[in-house]
């Protein structure tokens, strides 16, 4: 271990050194941007020519006898691309430039090059008959050149100001470091970490250029300057390598560039991995979970849930716009990410590095889910596509008859719990039979009364799989009110997807012998038909005042909703004959989220900065009349079942689901220069939160009492439709029972206050320094009722603590594109609601009886982390990082020593899990030209992980030294992509693979099983045809490998999801 971390620092340190060698390269730089009335000007000719022998050492070249011209390999001319620009590497030396728009305007000038010299060449071309404007900014010289036209023809008396204000087009924030470039001024200007810069100039006429590496250029023209007068200009960058809306099928509002993110993730504070819109769209992933699983050192676990290094989804905590969000999974507070499509979101931040300014609850890392913001002018799009799978889509199927509104994933009435029984179990009561110990029960007529509106749909019906659809629009708009700018965003969308999954389950038991051999207690084959549909809808709206002040609303409205019917059909140990179970299942996940928020800077308190934001969400889950029912095999081998006599021969359940977050977030930050050498700002915050669950759950089922419920012909009828007819319901067949437990219902509340300190300092530009301390008090609560009627105490459960939760980081600024970072913290993960109440209860995912424990402790988590960061241009990276976790009372699911299937929750003693990650995105045009339009980008996270146990883990577990359960140690994510923005073609290919992990403890001797790697990979392809129109194929898990989870050498579960292909249609306008 000593030896890998002496490696990983001579590995840093030794890039550290050999990238100021390589900067010594004599070639010089040079990037020559041209515009015409603030627009870029594309597909311009260059002709760059030397009449002195300079070395041929430079990438292109062909010479002469007189002269040489510089040229593309391929002895096409050099032009420039849609966003007017080109840039390049020649030896020192005098060159003439020679350039013609299409519009056939020329235009020359001298460009002589020293060595490592870079220059910054920036030309704008006037509709009339003036000569172009030139402006030549040297890292030599460090002053501009050029600008030989004169700034007007007015005569010029005293003097104006200007003051400019520079902002990212996508995020709002100021931009720093723009180079401002005034015709006729030889000052060199940039713009301070507030976006600002302001001077003094002559009254007259003034063309204005910004130029930043990140971003594309931007030039206003004819702006006037009065005698004693301030001129305030606003300019709004979009992130460089993204062409404008006049030239690509884009919607004008940019968001979520992978530029933009990369420069966020460089100045940022912390460790962080960030996720743009643009990489949803090159990967073709639908939703948050499925784009997540693509970033360094997640996995996606149930296709639900992200691991992050390593640590299970109760490690992490999902924000969105930077407030908590309610869960509708009845056992846990996370929520599922497959629930967030990405069509609603801008980005996705994955901080790795605590700050005081996150929740505390974090150990693997903060998801933070940016949603779109007002665009820079009218958009209108549509979405539509169409998909099969592979053994899903046309072929044989298991459905039931459902409800008139299925395709909306919205229940009509059809599963509704029936009038009569709503009123009679009303303020909690039950359905119990008439006795004298019990006169106010219902009588024999009321019972078959009830149980005969309950039985309707059972039986279960074949037929062919519907293709996949989605179908999403969204438009915006923008209005310049004086000083005052408004605008709004609206989207909604539908999703439908059908998959058939056929599964083998099998479960084994330890034989004790030497040899470790397991023996088969059941195996069932499993048949499994899910539509799966997704609506949402999303709006927000912005005001603001001279990019001071806004206010604005953002308002998501999300629902996903499963239709199951399934047929599992195997042995048991415990039974003689074969027997068949049937589910028809039919629940909806649903999130409604309301923001309110602002953000003011105050100039005269020195640009002090506070932002506020209201959210309220709540999540539903509601899940109506689950059935569940089993047919025994009538003879050992037979082909004929009948209804089961079992106690467990049917049930029918319904649940519901309500979580509510209410919570108030306000944070200052004030800047403090005491020179351009010392920079610092102190911020400040608080949160207050309130969350409430309320979960309840009803059961019912089917008794015999009389001679027709033990009837065998009647039994073996082969429909239950015929069997729970009205005729055999009653005093002389079957007989509804109210089977709901004493604790299927449960409350919960949590109040929490936070505030936090926290210092960001900056010296000589080269080490930050952020770090400060975090002040939580929470109280938590959890009441589980002991009857339905709550009649009896209910059993509660607290959790009343004050936490101090120090962190700081450390970023030191190699060089322009290199940076080192460290980071340490001390945090916390808190039990969820349910794992605090002893009361038993059913995870509703995995279907295992499960119960609570009181005495759990809260987990604290001790991070140390070190990232190394290239950045080769504004959209290539190299990262290497390193990650160390002390986990003290890590909270895992162990079974319950001497009952069988019952699962609990205990604290392990200590945990600790460490490891590396590295990524890369890169251009290929470093190889060849003709490689420029490809790009290869990746990212592979080594870790590995060992909890220490104590006596009460080991009563029931075999392992003593394991990894944490769903830990993978190894993570490989590959893709390669082109981009051919003249053809407008775009392809992506995409693969991801982790390796094996523990997906349940292994028991009484019995191993841990372990999910196998599962092999991935996808291709999108995207063609541009027509300023308004594109189409997309989309083509995933083109491999098909095999889900498999292995307990020792026997396979435990198995089943292939199916290729996908879909084919979509995209209109802009």
């Amino acid at each position: 271990m000593r030896q890998f971390i002496y490696a990983v620092i001579f590995f840093i340190f030794a890039f550290a050194v050999t990238d100021s060698i390589w900067a010594r390269s004599d070639n010089a730089k040079f990037s020559i941007n041209l515009f015409q009335e603030g627009l870029p000007v594309a597909d311009a000719e260059i002709l760059i020519s030397s009449d002195q022998p300079i070395r041929a050492d430079a990438r292109f070249i062909d010479s002469s006898a007189t002269s040489y011209i510089w040229r593309a390999s391929d002895g096409a001319p050099i032009t420039t691309n849609a966003n007017g620009s080109i840039a390049g590497r020649l030896p020192p030396g005098n060159y003439q430039v020679r350039i013609r728009t299409l519009k056939n305007q020329l235009f020359e000038f001298d460009l002589p090059l020293r060595p490592a010299e870079d220059v910054q060449i920036l030309v704008t071309f006037y509709p009339d008959d003036r000569s172009p404007l030139l402006n030549i900014e040297s890292s030599e010289a460090g002053i501009l050149a050029g600008a030989e036209s004169p700034i007007s023809a007015v005569e010029l008396v005293g003097e104006g100001t200007i003051s400019a204000q520079v902002v990212s087009a996508e995020t709002q924030k100021p931009v720093k470091d723009v180079q401002i470039f005034i015709s006729g001024l030889n000052q060199r200007l940039r713009t301070d970490e507030q976006g600002r810069v302001q001077i003094n100039v002559p009254v007259g006429k003034y063309s204005v250029s910004l130029l930043h590496a990140a971003y594309n250029s931007q030039t206003r023209d004819d702006v006037e300057i009065d005698k004693d007068e301030l001129t305030e200009l606003s300019f709004s960058l979009t992130p460089a390598g993204v062409e404008l809306a006049e030239y690509v099928v884009l919607e004008p509002h940019l968001a979520g560039t992978l530029t933009a993110v990369i420069e966020e993730q460089k100045t940022s504070a912390e460790v962080a991995t960030i996720m743009s819109a643009e990489q949803f769209s090159r990967s073709g992933d639908s939703d948050v979970a499925s784009a997540l699983r693509r970033a360094s050192g997640l996995t996606l676990v149930g296709g639900q849930f992200v691991f992050i290094r390593g640590l299970g989804e109760r490690f992490s905590s999902t924000l969105v716009n930077g407030a908590a969000i309610p869960s509708p999974d009845p056992t846990r507070r996370v929520v599922p990410l497959d629930l967030f499509p990405t069509s609603v979101l801008e980005s996705v931040l994955v901080q790795k590095t605590y700050s005081p300014d996150r929740p505390g609850e974090f150990a693997g890392g903060t998801i933070e889910l940016r949603t779109r913001g007002i665009p820079d002018e009218f958009f209108f799009n549509l979405n539509a596509q169409i998909g099969v799978i592979d053994g899903s889509t046309f072929a044989k199927s298991l459905s039931y008859k459902g409800g008139d509104l299925d395709f909306l994933g919205f229940d009509d009435g059809t599963r509704a719990i029936p009038d009569s029984i709503a009123d009679v179990t009303a303020g909690g009561a039950r359905i119990d039979t008439k006795t004298i110990f019990n006169p106010k029960g219902l009588t024999p007529a009321e019972l078959e009364r009830l149980g005969e509106d309950l039985s309707d749909n059972w039986d279960v019906k074949q037929k062919s799989g519907t293709p996949n659809g989605n179908i999403q629009a969204s438009m915006g708009d923008v209005f310049e009110l004086g000083d005052f700018r408004a605008g709004y965003i609206a989207a909604a969308g539908w999703r439908s997807e059908f998959r058939n999954q056929n599964e083998i389950n099998r479960a084994f038991i330890s034989t004790n012998r030497e040899d470790n051999a397991l023996t088969k207690i059941q195996e069932f084959n499993l048949r499994r038909s899910m539509q799966e549909i997704q609506l949402n809808g999303y709006f927000a709206a912005d005001i603001e005042y001279k990019d001071n002040h806004r206010l604005f609303t953002k308002n998501m409205f999300l629902r996903q909703s499963i239709d199951e019917a399934r047929i599992a059909q195997g042995f048991t140990d415990t039974e003689l004959t074969d027997i068949r179970r049937t589910r028809l299942r039919f629940f909806s996940n649903q999130l409604l989220m309301h923001q309110f928020g602002g953000s003011h800077v105050f100039d005269w308190a020195k640009n002090l900065k506070v932002d506020w934001l209201y959210t309220n969400a709540t999540a539903d889950r509601e899940e109506p009349k689950m059935r569940d029912y089993r047919f025994d095999q009538i003879s050992p081998g037979g082909d004929a079942f009948a209804f089961s006599r079992r106690s467990d021969s049917n049930q029918t359940l319904f649940a519901d689901l309500k979580d509510k977050d209410q919570s108030w977030r306000t944070d200052v930050k004030l800047p403090i220069e005491f020179s351009p050498d010392y920079k610092f700002s102190v911020e400040s915050g608080f949160i207050t939160q309130n969350k409430s669950r309320v979960s309840s759950i009803q059961r019912f089922t089917y008794i015999p009492v009389g001679p027709d419920a033990r009837n065998p012909a009647i039994l073996a009828l082969p429909s239950l439709e015929s069997i729970l007819q009205p005729a055999y319901i009653g005093p002389n067949g079957f007989q509804i029972r109210d089977t709901t437990r004493p604790t299927d219902s449960f409350t919960a509340t949590q109040d929490l206050f936070s505030y936090y300190g926290k210092l960001d300092a900056n010296f000589f530009e080269t080490l930050r320094i952020s770090g400060g301390l975090r002040w939580e008090d929470n109280n938590q609560r959890v009441e589980t009722f002991q009857s339905v009627a709550n009649m009896n105490a209910p059993i509660v459960s607290k959790i009343n603590r004050i936490d101090m939760l120090p962190s700081v980081s450390a970023t030191w600024s190699i060089s322009e594109k290199q940076q080192f970072r460290t980071g340490f913290s001390q945090t916390i993960s808190r039990p969820d609601f349910r794992e605090l109440s002893p009361a038993p209860f059913t995870d509703q995912n995995t279907n295992q009886e499960t119960i609570g424990n009181p005495d759990l402790k809260q987990t604290a988590i001790t991070s140390y982390d070190a990232r190394w960061e290239y950045y080769l241009s504004p959209n290539e990276t190299v990262l290497a990082g390193f990650f160390w976790k002390d986990l003290t009372l890590p909270i895992e699911v162990v079974a319950v020593p001497g009952n069988a299937g019952l699962l609990t929750f205990q604290n392990a003693d200590k945990a600790r899990v460490y490891g590396a990650e590295f990524e890369l995105i890169k251009n290929l045009g470093f190889i060849h030209p003709r490689l420029e339009h490809f790009t290869i980008g990746g990212n592979y996270t080594w870790s590995t992980s060992s909890v220490q146990l104590n006596e009460q883990n080991l009563q029931a577990q075999t392992t003593s030294n394991r990894p944490l359960q769903g830990h993978s140690r190894h993570i490989i994510n590959f893709q390669l992509g082109y981009d051919n923005p003249q053809w407008g073609t775009q392809a992506t290919l995409l693969y991801n693979v982790a390796s094996q992990r523990i997906e349940s403890v292994g028991l009484l001797g019995a191993p841990d099983k372990f999910e196998q790697p599962f092999n991935q990979l996808d291709f999108v392809l995207s063609q541009n045809v027509n300023k308004w129109l594109s189409m997309r194929l989309t083509m995933r898990n083109l491999m098909d490998d095999k889900f498999v989870v292995k307990q020792g050498d026997e396979v435990t579960r198995e089943f292939r999801r199916g290729r996908e292909f879909a084919l979509g249609v995209r209109i802009n306008f």
